[in-house]
């Protein structure tokens, strides 16, 4: 049995994925994970941890490294996150951070070894 989602599915969850991080409810899920709330960080992880890892993969193709990465990149915005709150975005503040933190750890020399 093929468990990868129909293309209408998968429709469906970024539709969704994208109303979940929109609006006073995502502004809000950030100011409670600066207010060191740790089940707002858990639903927040949830809603863009999938995201995260396929911005790093795109770009370190090596898994262990990308997985390590993608740990660094959401204990980096948890204890970032009152920077973040202050951005009312918090989708593009997390996508912009994952590809910056990405870049940077790229251009550091001997950052990227397993």
């Amino acid at each position: 049995m093929n468990s990868r989602p129909t293309s209408e599915q998968a429709c469906f969850d970024a539709a969704y994925w994208l109303d979940e991080m929109r609006g006073e409810a995502s502004i809000r899920l950030v100011e409670r994970i600066a207010e060191a709330d740790h089940g707002a960080f858990s639903d927040f992880y949830d809603l863009t941890s999938a995201r995260v890892f396929g911005i790093v993969r795109a770009l370190v193709p090596d898994v262990s490294l990308s997985e390590q990465l993608t740990r660094e990149i959401f204990l980096e915005f948890w204890k970032n996150a009152p920077q973040h709150a202050a951005t009312f975005e918090p989708l593009r503040s997390i996508l912009l951070f994952t590809r910056t933190w990405v870049d940077d750890a790229l251009a550091a020399p001997g950052r990227l070894s397993a």
